[in-house]
This record gives structure tokens, C-alpha cells and sequence, in this order.
């Protein structure tokens, strides 16, 4: 029996997780395996809205 691991089989979520929801960025920055330089996932970047937004939805939860 052999195991293997292929890194490209593995799903990463590409957004914000804000107010219990995924958010789908506007940008991202491509994070690179330093093995071989391959792209493997993207960073997703959050513009002034998204970072208001969220820290909206922290404040409400506190008061939850």
C-alpha cells in the first residue's frame, strides 16, 4: 500500500468568511509552493468595504 499526497486535490475557499457567510473577494495575491513554485492558492484581498463590513458583523455578534 502506498500513500501520496497531491496538493492540487486539495479545495481552498477563495473569499472573506464575514457574518457567517462567504464572501467572494474582488482581488486576491497567488500564494506559491516553495517545492516548485507552482500556484496553489490565492489570498484573497479585502478593500475598506469588506473590512467595514466585517468589522460590523463582529460588532453585532458581541452584542448577540
Amino acid at each position: 500500500m502506498s500513500l501520496s499526497f497531491d496538493p492540487n486535490t486539495v479545495p481552498l475557499p477563495v473569499g472573506h468568511f464575514v457574518g457567517g457567510e462567504m464572501i467572494a473577494a474582488e482581488g486576491a495575491i497567488e500564494m506559491r509552493r516553495p517545492s516548485d513554485g507552482k500556484e496553489y492558492a490565492a489570498c484573497p484581498v479585502a478593500g475598506a468595504d469588506m473590512i467595514d463590513r466585517a468589522v460590523e458583523s463582529a460588532k453585532a455578534a458581541l452584542k448577540a
